[in-house]
């Protein structure tokens, strides 16, 4: 007849023996519910913005720079009162490193 030894330590293999304290397991449920949440904001944004964008619909005009015209003076012939913002669009649109415009260059402005 044979003999067959156990491990007592194999008994339950799920069973870690490391523990967490109540404070280990609050952390730890609120760094799950908190990615939780990252997710769920980010991904309602995103469906949001993808919302907001088909509605709006947005042409462009490619324009040559006149000489004597600033990026501030074209602005102005398509802004309605945001000056600085239609500044930026302009700089967004055509990837401009500085507000410096040259005669005879070719930019997009948008057309409202």
């Amino acid at each position: 007849m044979s003999t067959i030894a156990f491990d007592n330590s194999l008994k339950n293999p799920y069973k870690s023996s490391v523990s967490l304290t109540t404070r280990g397991r609050f952390v730890a449920r609120l760094a799950v519910i908190s990615s939780s949440l990252v997710l769920i904001v980010a991904g309602y944004s995103a469906f949001a913005q993808s919302d907001l964008t088909s509605s709006t619909k947005i042409t462009y005009q490619e324009i040559v720079v006149a000489p004597g015209e600033t990026l501030w003076s074209i602005a102005g012939t398509i802004s309605d009162g945001d000056l600085l913002a239609a500044v930026d669009e302009i700089t967004e649109l055509n990837s401009l490193k500085s507000p410096e415009l040259k005669a005879g260059q070719r930019i997009y402005i948008p057309i409202k």
